[in-house]
């Protein structure tokens, strides 16, 4: 049977379009734990420019009897499209739709028009829904044993129970060679991903994490990592996205994974430069796991930093974590690693001057980039609830807007429209341009010098001469303007828009039972 795994194409403005373009692992997985058939992944934010030409060919050459669309809440506009077309053109073709805003929201489309194009809806894990929905079609399986799946009978859709976690010692290595293109990059250099662990049991109320696996948090076997580190050495990669929700929430596994990550290092073809994501609170804990990351391949390392203010970490339920993020950044640069922060701000009591300080603090902790990000109500979360009953919330049915860039709330002091210009404004007076500093260099020497001395100082006269001719307000509102024209593409919509305006918290079952019955054997 032939099948066709589609990733989104949109990104955030922060990743400007085409300066990466990194792979989705998860259609990777699913195609590697779908054996006896023949599975092609599609990452079509490699054909961002021409998608409905490149979404014409997979329907026509390729001829998918299964379609797969894997979304983010901000990718789903695009995602149905893409159903509505196929559907347009072959009737017959299955199509099925998992991801984060399908875990969350199965309810909502189901009971949409969209019921008209999705057959399936796959909640939490995937890896081996393909297979099985496979063996429903063949009449090898009834269709209420798929767990953790939705799917339409006539008019009716039917929601089965939810799929226990995933044992992840039983899964297959990623299938990286079904990908149809070629190209995936992080920057001038080869890029891909890979995960060693899934889950993360910290309790932030403005993140989505739980609603795909719980407070839970598991892990690969080392073998099984050391396994794909060889498979994307062998495939030149060289950039690698540690796709972790929370490494660092077993500080002694992690070393342990350390250590055997270094022993492999000199036999590998290529030396990979890996990108963490990590707790300050992990990070801050030892010096000596710092040092063994660094030996291991982490080269950059991304905190989740969120804000200068004790009181709203507290409120957002992320702990006062304000003198330990600056324990971590002092340890990772001491390791000779860099140190990318995560800033949020748009939070109810935050006015001009509050950002400027949030700011102000993240240019002294002496960060090689932030993300200056402005707190998005996800459906399904806690902030999502709070910021509803407080009357924050501004843009609360039309998903597109919500990739952590846009204003979708405004706070007591400011409008949505202003908090995205002090956010813009202030970021470029405080934080400024990149520039490579030492940490940097050491891993990037060439790329560095070439930047310091010859890109960033003709960008910032560029941007100097430009905000003259235009005066700073217009210069704003040109940016902004070519961010939204970023991720328009020339689909046709669904004749009917999917919009949401409320969503109650919704508590999903986690069953932990075939992993415990693994580990009592």
């Amino acid at each position: 049977m032939r099948v066709a795994l589609c990733a989104m194409p949109e990104v955030s403005p922060w990743i400007r379009g085409e300066g990466w373009h990194i792979p989705n692992l998860a259609l990777c997985n699913v195609a590697g734990n779908t054996p006896g058939h023949d599975v092609v992944v599609f990452d079509l934010n490699r054909r961002r420019r021409h998608l409905r030409r490149a979404v014409e060919k997979i329907l026509d050459r390729f001829d998918p009897h299964i379609l797969g669309l894997s979304a983010m809440t901000f990718q789903y506009d695009t995602a149905r499209a893409i159903a509505w077309l196929a559907k347009q053109r072959n009737p017959q073709t299955v199509t099925v739709l998992g991801g984060y805003h399908a875990s969350m929201l199965h309810r909502e489309i189901a009971a949409s028009w969209d019921h008209n194009i999705i057959d399936w809806i796959v909640r939490g894990e995937g890896d081996r829904a393909i297979a099985e929905i496979i063996e429903v079609i063949t009449r090898v399986r009834e269709p209420s044993q798929v767990l953790g799946a939705s799917f339409k009978d006539g008019d009716d859709y039917h929601h089965n129970d939810d799929r226990p976690l995933q044992d992840l010692a039983t899964l297959e290595l990623p299938a990286r060679h079904r990908r149809a293109y070629i190209g995936a990059h992080l920057g001038l250099w080869p890029a891909d991903v890979i995960e060693t662990s899934r889950g993360c049991t910290l309790a932030c109320n403005f993140c989505s994490m739980n609603t795909m696996y719980g407070k839970s948090h598991r892990f690969f076997p080392t073998d099984y990592v050391l396994r794909d580190i060889e498979q994307l050495s062998q495939r030149f990669a060289k950039e690698v996205f540690c796709a972790d929700d929370n490494i660092t929430n077993d500080l002694v596994r992690l070393e342990a994974l350390c250590d055997a990550i270094i022993a492999q290092r000199p036999k590998l073809r290529t030396k990979l430069r890996i990108t963490a994501q990590a707790t300050c609170a992990g990070i801050a804990q030892s010096q000596q796991l710092v040092d063994k990351l660094a030996q291991a391949g982490v080269t950059k390392v991304f905190l989740g930093i969120e804000n200068a203010s004790s009181k709203t970490l507290k409120e957002i339920k992320k702990g006062d974590i304000v003198e330990l993020t600056k324990t971590a950044v002092s340890r990772l640069h001491q390791a000779g690693i860099i140190c990318v922060g995560g800033c949020i701000v748009g939070f109810p009591d935050d006015d001009v001057e509050t950002i400027r300080k949030n700011f102000e603090f993240f240019k002294a902790l002496g960060l090689e980039h932030t993300t200056p990000q402005i707190i998005t109500p996800y459906p399904g979360t806690g902030s999502r609830e709070i910021a509803l009953r407080e009357g924050y919330v501004t843009n609360d049915d039309d998903l597109r807007w919500y990739n952590d860039f846009w204003a979708n709330v405004r706070t007591k002091h400011l409008s949505s429209s202003e908090l995205e210009y002090w956010r813009w404004k202030l970021a470029r007076d405080v934080i400024g341009p990149f520039r490579a500093t030492e940490v940097y260099q050491k891993h990037y020497p060439v790329a560095s010098q070439v930047w310091n001395h010859a890109f960033m100082p003709a960008y910032k006269l560029f941007d100097r001469t430009l905000t003259r001719t235009l005066g700073e307000r217009r210069r704003y509102e040109r940016a902004m303007e070519s961010f939204r024209q970023m991720d328009v593409f020339d689909l046709d919509p669904p004749p009917v828009p999917f919009r949401i305006k409320t969503l109650p918290l919704r508590k999903r079952s986690f069953s932990m039972k075939g992993l415990q019955q693994r580990s009592a054997t």
